[in-house]
């Protein structure tokens, strides 16, 4: 039986959108409490929904990297890597997926609203 660090790292992007869904439904609990201590704790879980679902799409399109360990990325995967792992960079994840960011903008142009001004604020 191979041991916790010889075992392949196994994401799946779909667990992280269920993970997201629950925190999003925290998140609404929390503000239908209408009880102004709990709007830093919706805040920050809505911000953690905001980070996970364009994570969970980097993992989807880059699987091959999102499974490596840290000392197995080569220096031309880390940054895709460290945007998975390491960094909160909303800017960054939706530089490598501009085809998210299109299809933000144009269900914008059909709704009449912003929605990579409104991601990204």
């Amino acid at each position: 039986m191979a041991g916790i660090f010889e075992r392949e790292l196994k994401v799946k992007p779909s667990a992280m959108v269920t993970v997201a869904d629950r925190r999003f439904d925290d998140a609404r609990a929390l503000c239908a409490t209408r009880e102004n201590a709990r709007a830093n704790g919706a805040v920050y879980l809505a911000g953690f929904v905001v980070e996970i679902l364009p994570k969970a799409q980097l993992v989807r399109k880059y699987d091959v990297v999102a499974k490596k360990r840290s000392h197995e990325v080569p220096e031309a995967e880390r940054e895709i890597w460290d945007l998975i792992w390491r960094r909160h960079d909303l800017d960054g994840m939706l530089a490598k997926l501009r085809d998210l960011e299109a299809s933000l903008r144009r269900r914008g142009e059909r709704d009449g609203v912003n929605y990579v001004d409104d991601l990204k604020s």
